[in-house]
């Protein structure tokens, strides 16, 4: 997971890994600036050579529908152990 980092400007420059974050953060080099999403404030002033990214997020148009085929196909697999006792027909009964 990257974390974001931030100038004490308030320039954002290129994320970075926990592990690096972390050793930042430990030796005073950084600060925490924001929780939601995770980003630190560097405490010294560094160079604003900041690369370009490239992003592409491709995302699911019809989630819901998804979900509902996984939760299908689940159940399907659940009724196909035959091993498993059944679950309510190994009670006993009694009326008096």
């Amino acid at each position: 997971m990257s974390v974001y980092v931030v100038t004490p400007a308030g320039k954002q420059l290129m994320p970075t890994s926990e592990y690096r974050a972390r050793k930042l953060l430990k030796s005073g080099k950084a600060v925490i600036f924001e929780y939601r999403p995770f980003t630190i404030m560097l405490t010294r002033v560094v160079s604003e050579n900041v690369q370009t990214t490239n992003c592409q997020f491709d995302m699911i148009q019809d989630e819901k529908k998804h979900q509902d085929n996984r939760q299908k196909m689940y159940h399907a697999r659940r009724k196909r152990r035959r091993y498993r006792k059944p679950k309510f027909d190994n009670r006993k009964t009694s009326y008096k």
